[in-house]
């Protein structure tokens, strides 16, 4: 846009963002008034410069659960959880294996993923080579490399965390 011209204001519902809560408000201005859009957005880009693309809490701190359930990502399983698209955890807490024959080789196109034992031991298959994962031990795949969970020796508790939260997983034989 040249300077000097206004740029029209859109309308429609725009989204309150505060430190605890998300609501949904009008922004349709009056006739001849200022665009509550607009002022929305100014004042939200000057007291939040850093984009802020998670919406919750200050911070999220619970005790871990006696079970295995998914603790970050894009989707929110249960009260433990909170939804990121940043970065997915999954904890593992159980006295049961998750494989039964191991799982089939994978990668991820766009994200990272760590496996952290914290008690029990994984055996993983990474590009052929095959590595077991010990408590106080973390294995660490960069996107793009295939690799898989071949064996779990119970009890196991671990944290499987991989950043960004994405769908992106890519099975070998799809190659």
């Amino acid at each position: 846009m040249g300077l000097g011209r206004k740029r029209p204001c859109g309308g429609g519902n725009a989204v309150i963002l505060s430190q605890f809560s998300i609501r949904k408000t009008n922004t349709r201005s009056q006739p001849g008034g200022p665009c509550p859009s607009r002022m929305l957005r100014e004042a939200f880009t000057l007291a939040h410069p850093i984009r802020i693309n998670i919406i919750m809490k200050k911070y999220h701190h619970k005790k871990l659960p006696d079970f295995s359930t998914l603790l970050s990502g894009h989707s929110q399983q249960d009260e433990f959880g909170f939804e990121s698209n940043k970065i997915q955890i999954w904890y593992n807490n159980t006295k049961e294996s998750w494989v039964e024959d191991g799982e089939m080789s994978h990668k991820h196109l766009e994200s990272d993923e760590c496996f952290i034992v914290l008690s029990g031991t994984l055996i993983v298959d990474v590009e052929g080579e095959k590595i077991a994962i010990k408590p106080g031990e973390y294995c660490f795949f960069p996107a793009g490399v295939f690799h898989s969970i071949l064996e779990i020796m119970p009890p196991i508790e671990t944290l499987m965390i991989r950043s960004p939260s994405t769908d992106d997983k890519v099975y070998k034989d799809e190659v």
